[in-house]
């Protein structure tokens, strides 16, 4: 809600967020040592709830501590700081209690609403996991900390046998926790490649980058017809069996997000992505040879990360122009060129929200008033936007370009009057469609998108459905015009990697940090094995 507000501006949400923060603070232990927060605020409304183990709290605090850390960073501290009071006290007990725990299964538990879930759960794992990096400065042996709780998770959930996992190998399937639910892969492997991905680079760690491919690649590798993750091509569990079932919308934040940490490997080739924001980004214009777009804030020494099809020539924040850099201690920007043609661009803009990148780019764009029509479409000229738009909310009415490349983006302008149409590639209806509803007024904006089209010519076709969803006032679809690309470049996904070099673990090793041997090497614990 705090990140709706952000990209809306919808204070309702803020202000019911903020409600929330205060009864937490209230209802606070404080209780020196002990957890800040039980379990349950209803314990018993569940029949293991009234038990000391059952209401207990561990790693979901960090639940808590990420809206408490939000809310202060948006600069609500509660009544006499006590937000803040709060936050600390969750912190101390996340370093000086569980952590030391971390090879205990239920640290990491006791977050499934369904059942006890006294052992290591893959969404408390991946938060825990997360905040960490989050908060380095805090968590100074981070780089350990976050190694070892992410494979002890392979060690419990595989061991068990009631996970049904069997044997972890580097990139295979393994359950949400070692309690239930086969060895799907639309969970475990898709979560947590995203948080191997990130510690891989903030670590520098290529063992960490290779089980993030890995991982990833697997869970992503055949779709059904319904778009429909297919999660069990290792014989194991199927989760995502519909688009109802949570594998699939957790999809976007898991995939996109590895794609953001690993765009050398991961991101579309030849096309154009702002792949990861420090910031909740509430603006985004993809225009031809110049990418627009804001941020609601610019936390200090934080960066956007961009996968394009062009080398930049100028970046600009808030008007003025950014230097190249050879590292970013400062505002300034970095390329990194990719032998397809790509570049990877990353972005520091302290204190700076509004951000263009301008360049040439190999897409062309055809505007609304060069493509064809039959129906009723009227013309749109609009305040500050170049070029005319065409609109039309007659059901049959319909759009109609022929283009040559291998990719296509339908830009048009949403808002709360948007209606629905379908969409046509090469006289075949797609399975989604567009609805051009949005809660506000956006102009200029990718409403459909495809790639992976053989090169060559293609035709793209639009019509008007003359309906709506129940949200919206009314059925108007407005289309600003069609970009489309015939530039081509391999893309990799990478060949199997991963460190070459002697590896030293110490089996039944528990401390957080490596062992120090007396030749100056480090040891590891050996949580990745599983016999």
């Amino acid at each position: 809600m705090l990140h709706g507000y952000e990209a809306t501006g919808n204070s309702r949400w803020l202000e019911t967020v903020k409600h929330w923060a205060d009864v937490f603070v209230a209802k606070r232990n404080r209780t020196l040592g002990a957890a800040p927060w039980n379990r349950y605020a209803n314990p018993e409304k569940v029949k293991w709830g009234m038990t000391p183990s059952g209401n207990r709290q561990t790693g979901g605090l960090v639940y808590q501590l990420v809206m408490l850390d939000e809310l202060i960073r948006l600069g609500y501290k509660g009544r006499n700081g006590d937000l803040i009071e709060a936050r600390d006290a969750a912190r101390a007990y996340l370093r000086d209690t569980l952590l030391p725990a971390w090879t205990e299964n239920d640290t990491w538990g006791r977050n499934y609403w369904d059942w006890e879930d006294p052992v290591q759960s893959q969404t408390t794992t991946d938060w825990a996991a997360r905040y960490l990096m989050d908060n380095k400065a805090y968590f100074t042996h981070w780089k350990d900390d976050v190694r070892n709780i992410l494979t002890i998770f392979f060690n419990h959930t595989s061991v068990d046998p009631k996970s049904k996992a069997e044997v972890y190998s580097g990139a295979w399937a393994f359950p949400e926790s070692s309690g239930c639910c086969d060895s799907s892969l639309a969970w475990g492997p898709m979560e947590f490649a995203l948080d191997f991905a990130r510690y891989s680079v903030e670590a520098n760690d290529e063992w960490a980058r290779e089980v993030a491919r890995r991982g990833q690649t697997l869970a992503t590798y055949e779709v059904t017809d319904r778009g429909v993750v297919q999660d069990n091509i290792d014989g194991g569990g199927i989760a995502a069996d519909g688009w109802m079932n949570g594998a699939n919308p957790s999809a976007l934040t898991w995939v996109l997000g590895t794609i953001g940490w690993l765009p050398e490997i991961m991101g579309a080739s030849r096309e154009n992505h702002l792949v990861r924001s420090s910031a909740v980004v509430n603006s985004l214009i993809y225009g031809k040879g110049k990418i627009r777009y804001s941020t609601f804030d610019a936390p200090t020494g934080r960066v956007d990360v961009l996968r394009l099809a062009f080398t930049p020539t100028r970046i600009s924040a808030t008007g003025t122009a950014l230097a190249k850099r050879a590292n970013l201690d400062a505002n300034g920007y970095t390329l990194k060129p990719l032998n397809n043609g790509d570049c990877i661009v990353t972005i520091r803009h302290d204190n700076a929200t509004s951000i263009a990148i301008e360049g040439d780019d190999p897409q062309e764009v055809t505007a609304a008033s060069a493509l064809s029509y039959s129906g009723e479409w009227s013309a749109l000229a609009r305040a500050n936007v170049s070029g005319e738009a065409r609109a039309s909310s007659h059901a049959g009415d319909a759009m109609t370009m022929s283009f040559t490349g291998n990719q296509l983006r339908l830009v048009g302008s949403v808002g709360p009057q948007g209606g629905k149409a379908d969409v046509y590639v090469d006289s075949v209806k797609q399975l989604v469609g567009v609805d051009f509803w949005n809660p506000r007024e956006l102009v200029q904006q990718i409403v459909y998108y495809r790639n992976g089209l053989s090169q060559g010519k293609h035709i793209l076709r639009l019509v008007v459905r003359g309906d709506r969803n129940p949200l919206s006032r009314g059925s108007v679809v407005r289309v600003d015009g069609v970009q489309h690309s015939a530039a081509q470049g391999i893309a990799s996904y990478g060949s199997g990697g991963g460190p070459t070099g002697v590896q030293r673990m110490i089996f039944g090793y528990t401390a957080r940090s490596g062992y120090l041997d007396t030749q100056g090497h480090t040891w590891k614990p050996g949580t990745e094995f599983v016999v």
